[in-house]
């Protein structure tokens, strides 16, 4: 069970949270020393603000809701794209002269497309299995829905 008493919990989960964002920093400054700017801020910020949500058991629960991690993560990873991704190799050759002309453009939007495809038919299924889930019987059992077959 966890407590908020203990200092070794708040010690360790905000040693653990400052060595990555340290190594993630060490990181970008290896890579090029041009990314570690104030923007490295906003990840830093809300990795801590994470760790520290964690901390105590009142607040511990909105950081585990899964929506709201895969938000922040989101957040915290997306945050990091604008270091990356006006400049490439060293920050000497533009990924938008190689991604926005001739076919690369178009091979751009056919991916973009194929995968909105097939997000788009792999969230209808999720929601499909999840309202189906919901409706069965409190058995134990689990069927494939309208088919009847149990599931192993």
């Amino acid at each position: 069970m966890r407590t908020t008493k203990s200092p070794d919990r708040w010690f360790s989960v905000l040693r653990i949270a400052v060595l990555g964002v340290l190594v993630s920093i060490g990181a970008y400054y290896e890579y090029s020393s041009s990314l570690v700017t104030v923007y490295m801020a906003v990840p830093t910020v809300l990795t801590i603000l994470a760790a520290l949500l964690y901390i105590p058991k009142q607040t511990a629960s909105i950081v585990t809701n899964k929506a709201i991690f895969i938000a922040l993560l989101s957040i915290i990873v997306f945050s990091l794209q604008p270091l990356i991704y006006p400049k490439f190799v060293g920050q000497a050759l533009s990924i938008d002269a190689l991604t926005t002309t001739g076919p690369m453009a178009a091979a751009f939007y056919q991916t973009t497309w194929v995968g909105g495809a097939l997000l788009g038919v792999m969230l209808i299924v999720y929601v499909w299995i999840a309202y189906s889930q919901k409706r069965l019987p409190a058995t134990g059992e689990a069927t494939l829905p309208g088919s009847g077959s149990h599931l192993a």
